[in-house]
């Protein structure tokens, strides 16, 4: 689905690569499908022998263009409560990251939304979050518990890097609680291995 490398102890790689923005990064080989619309839009032209995985690809485009994301991933072997899904996206925006006090109320207000987006009795809280760098730039992480009624919940991490000409580069894993430790661990391998071209 996405170029393999070669990776260390026995375990692959995949390589994502930005639509709309240049960048290049790799992460475990545990599933995930998708990229950049380029990336999927190969992936279709070499059909995979599963057609579930045709499938999957063939509405992931489709969702990728209309949100016009920079990159779409999903994971196929997962079987949560909901798609383990990472969205890359870039927005323009110019508040300072640095500031606490912002970081803190956004980091409220997604979480809200979070709630107000699931069912009614929903609860949603900022289980953490941390000021850190990506690829040398500030970067900001968050990690989002939603605990819908039915006692099926799933985590949400947003990860911002700020590019410094007025746009954050934005990635959102969502994922299931059960395999939050799991795909949490792909997501910091991909963020560590981010690389920005100019």
């Amino acid at each position: 689905m996405l170029g393999t490398v070669g990776g260390c102890s026995n375990s692959k790689l995949i390589t994502v690569e930005g639509g709309n923005l240049r960048w290049s990064s790799t992460l475990p080989d545990n599933g995930w499908i998708g990229g950049s619309v380029t990336q999927i839009k190969s992936a279709i032209a070499s059909p995979p022998g599963n057609k579930d995985v045709l499938s999957m690809l063939q509405h992931m485009l489709t969702v990728a263009v209309n949100k016009n994301y920079d990159a779409y991933l999903l994971n196929f072997s997962d079987h949560g409560s909901m798609p383990t899904e990472i969205e890359i996206t870039l927005i323009n925006i110019t508040y300072d990251i640095r500031n606490e006090e912002f970081r803190s109320g956004l980091a409220k207000n997604m979480a809200e939304s979070e709630r107000k987006s699931a069912p009614a009795g929903t609860r949603s809280q900022v289980e953490s979050q941390k000021l850190t760098t990506t690829a040398g730039k500030v970067a900001w992480m968050f990690v989002i518990r939603v605990d819908p009624p039915d006692g099926i919940g799933y985590h949400v991490v947003h990860h911002v890097v700020v590019l410094g000409d007025g746009r954050w580069h934005m990635f959102r894993l969502t994922v299931d609680s059960k395999l939050f430790a799991m795909r949490l661990n792909d997501f910091n391998q991909m963020l560590e291995a981010i690389r920005y071209s100019t």
